[in-house]
């Protein structure tokens, strides 16, 4: 069974991220997870999961 938020498009997060000039390593530390998580959402190699 998949985990994740449905229908997460990476794309959207990263157009999202770079509109609002920040880098993969600054949305990071302003959500509390790891860069590589990031990198990972916007590639589609990992879901997005609900923050806790």
């Amino acid at each position: 069974m998949r985990y994740g938020v449905c229908g997460f498009q990476g794309e959207m997060l990263t157009q999202a991220r770079e509109g609002g000039s920040m880098t993969q390593s600054t949305l990071a530390t302003l959500i509390g997870r790891s860069s590589t998580a990031v990198s990972r959402w916007e590639k589609g190699n990992n879901f997005l999961s609900k923050m806790r």
